[in-house]
């Protein structure tokens, strides 16, 4: 017990040497400054790349000063015990589809987990043998936008409906395609 009561006060102690370094503005110019560097080193993608970072690099300055060392150390395991999903059981499958709906929609909208979503996606490029450099090409160019049409996907539509979870009525996509041709 004690060895992890020092595993976490060290934690808490670097996390927070690390997060007011972060914060600083002259660290913020040089990490965006490396990784426009970075982008130079692959004409291919240089454009997309810097479109990337000049998004992505406010989003996860504005994630690092709403971080406390206590909460980061947590979340790594270090202290306490992390929690990542809290659904309340229910009986009803159609509230609990619901609600693992509305989890996932909010992970989504979450910059942090659209990162990890992307560097996933950009590993398992890593077996597609010949086509490496063209996988993670598309999933650098595409995935930030096909999340956006997911989350507005999921928000949009009754999804739980649509799978038959919930009892209500749900018309497949070819019956309105074929519908909608036979009224033309």
């Amino acid at each position: 017990m004690k060895e992890n009561s020092q595993l976490c006060q060290l934690c808490e102690q670097f996390a927070s040497e690390a997060l007011f370094y972060l914060n600083e503005n002259e660290t913020k110019t040089e990490i965006i400054d490396t990784l426009h560097q970075a982008c130079s080193k692959f004409p291919s993608f240089k454009l997309e790349c810097t479109r990337l970072v000049d998004y992505y690099a406010p989003l996860f300055f504005t994630k690092i000063a709403s971080l406390s060392p206590e909460d980061f150390c947590v979340s790594i395991s270090f202290c306490g015990e992390a929690k990542f999903i809290r659904l309340p059981r229910h009986e009803d499958a159609c509230t609990l589809c619901h609600e693992v709906v509305d989890e996932i929609v909010t992970n989504l909208e979450d910059p942090v987990m659209e990162l990890k979503i992307i560097e996933i996606l950009l590993k398992g490029c890593n077996n597609a043998e010949n086509f490496v450099q063209k996988c993670k090409r598309l999933i650098i160019q595409n995935a930030p936008i096909i999340m956006e049409h997911i989350k507005k996907f999921l928000k949009k539509r009754d999804f739980c409906n649509s799978i038959h979870v919930c009892g209500g009525k749900s018309v497949h996509a070819e019956a309105q395609v074929l519908r909608s041709l036979s009224s033309v």
